[in-house]
């Protein structure tokens, strides 16, 4: 920043109207620059000074302890802004690499699954028949009229051709 934009600034400075970005160049400039920490000063004294007049109050303060200790209150609130930035930033490095760890995981686990499922074969597994036996159902009828497959009989062979 030069000092030209560094001046173009001060008022906004002690009108506490500039943001973080610009706050943080701003003060880099002024602590580095003499003639423009000068300048603020004088700004911020005259401007401080007739605010107090305005509003009836006692003007007999020392303004240069009051500037300087402003100045530590910017620079301090640009170092918790960049350590709130810096904090969410790793919370949310940390979710994103547990959800990775999870994705992981789970696919893991289907992976594990489709081997089961490969390696085991066919399924042994019988669903029972719950009616009486020998009785047929309307759907039963129905395949075995269109069809020609008994589902009551166990071995599932055609009785007769299709139509």
């Amino acid at each position: 920043m030069t000092c030209r934009e560094a001046q173009a600034l001060i008022t906004k400075y002690v009108q506490g109207q500039l943001d973080l970005k610009m706050l943080e160049e701003f003060l880099q400039h002024i602590n580095n620059c003499p003639d423009c920490k000068e300048e603020l000063e004088v700004y911020y004294i005259v401007f401080n000074g007739i605010k107090r007049l305005d509003e009836d109050e006692n003007i007999a303060v020392n303004y240069h302890t009051e500037f300087e200790t402003q100045l530590m209150k910017s620079e301090l609130r640009i170092k918790k802004a960049k350590k709130r930035h810096n904090v969410k930033r790793t919370i949310y490095i940390i979710l994103c690499c547990f959800a990775v760890l999870v994705c992981s995981y789970q696919l893991g686990k289907l992976e594990d699954k489709k081997h089961v499922y490969k390696e085991s074969g066919p399924s042994t597994y019988e669903m029972p028949y719950y009616f009486e036996d020998n009785k047929k159902t309307d759907l039963d009828q129905y395949v075995y009229d269109k069809f020609g497959i008994d589902v009551t009989n166990t071995n599932n062979t055609i009785i007769k051709q299709n139509k």
